[in-house]
């Protein structure tokens, strides 16, 4: 019952569609626009799922970007500090670091346990993401690593995020 409901969550969020939430704070004057659902194929056959989703901070007409790892799974990884995230994009290797790594965003709800870790990320590597035919992904933890791949429609996905809040905006 517990492999039957873990398997339904993830294919609720493993659904791989297009949105961005919008968060808007008057009192700091800030807005972020972060992508959600971005879910990734994972290489083996467990129940883990990575979703890598694209987030835009906005505040007094400056942009900074983030790339959000978030993970499912039935067991902690403990999604480390420091160089955690390993990207294959058209054959060439990306490390991103995470300055806290999933430390203070670890949860568990109905029994799927979620860590999420933010890595600093310049517009040339999400245009990398935006064009991209090819891609595997290594989410490194303190308790063992997971592998997937960038499919087509991840891809897809980081082009729409890229075209609507890059170069709509002028950054590209």
């Amino acid at each position: 019952m517990k492999r039957l409901l873990i398997l339904l969550l993830l294919f609720l969020f493993g659904c791989v569609s297009y949105q961005v939430k919008v968060i808007k704070d008057d009192f700091d004057g800030h807005t972020i626009y972060e992508m959600e659902g971005n879910a990734l194929e994972n290489m083996t056959l467990s129940y883990n799922q990575l979703q890598l989703n694209l987030q835009k901070f906005v505040k007094d007409g400056n942009e900074e970007f983030s790339l959000i790892a978030m993970y499912f799974s039935p067991d902690w990884i403990f999604i480390e500090e420091g160089e955690s995230l390993k990207l294959i994009v058209d054959g060439e290797k990306i490390t991103l670091s995470s300055k806290k790594g999933s430390q203070g965003h670890r949860e568990v709800f109905s029994g799927t346990i979620r860590e999420m870790a933010w890595y600093d990320i310049d517009i040339e590597t999400i245009r990398k993401l935006a064009f991209g035919k090819e891609g595997k992904v290594k989410i490194i933890g303190d308790k063992y690593f997971d592998e997937y791949i960038i499919g087509k429609n991840n891809f897809v996905i980081f082009n729409k995020f890229y075209t609507e809040h890059i170069v709509k905006s002028g950054k590209k």
